[in-house]
């Protein structure tokens, strides 16, 4: 099959963050099992990805233009539901991958050109979806987790089938040496708020944040 993942935000090496480190492991292991696979992210204007690509943009074919940094096609483009038709056209997707955020109007773009979708929920920042999931026709729904699946069965009535996140663990694994409590990201949305009132609940155990 042919598959195209797409973000309206950067991807690796431009972002590090968990959607973005999903897609790349999912891409590698979809290409070790004989898929195409190819990534279609926002330009972030800063670094050398961002001038390589305002300088090749220069000289022609700004259409193909993409780099192989992670592995695989990456498309980097300073608007990306604007370049979608385009890069549907030459890239011919079986089926469309799209991450967050805003992933029900890239939806919509996207069944406006006539290409089978997925939308792949991470979390349930609803007011960032760009759209209302129901109104899209003839679009699969998937989850990274059972909870998030249950979120949007209660709040839209759609159903999602659940992909958790890819790990590689022989990548993480090292020796141990536990010393404290980390969380990454304490983002108050992800449970942030909660880690601190367990910090300060429990003063005997170090926690790093």
């Amino acid at each position: 099959m042919r598959l195209l993942f797409v973000s309206e935000v950067a991807h690796l090496p431009q972002k590090f963050g968990g959607v973005e480190s999903n897609t790349h492991e999912c891409a590698l292991e979809l290409m070790r099992r004989g898929h195409f696979v190819a990534v279609a992210a926002e330009l972030r204007p800063q670094g050398f990805l961002a001038i390589r690509t305002r300088f090749l943009g220069k000289l022609g074919a700004k259409t193909r233009l993409h780099d192989r940094t992670m592995g695989y096609p990456t498309y980097r483009r300073w608007h990306v539901c604007e370049a979608l038709a385009d890069l549907v056209a030459m890239i011919r997707p079986d089926v469309v991958i799209v991450q967050p955020p805003r992933q029900i109007m890239v939806a919509e773009t996207l069944r406006r050109i006539g290409v089978p979708v997925m939308v792949y929920f991470h979390d349930v920042d609803y007011p960032n979806l760009g759209g209302y999931p129901a109104s899209v026709p003839d679009v699969t729904f998937l989850a990274n987790s059972q909870f998030t699946a249950r979120a949007y069965k209660e709040r839209y009535g759609i159903s999602c089938d659940v992909v958790p996140p890819l790990l590689r663990a022989d990548q993480y694994r090292v020796k141990r040496q536990p010393s404290n409590v980390t969380l990454v990201n304490p983002h108050f949305s992800k449970g942030g708020e909660l880690a601190l009132k367990l910090a300060a609940a429990c003063p005997d155990i170090p926690f790093s944040l």
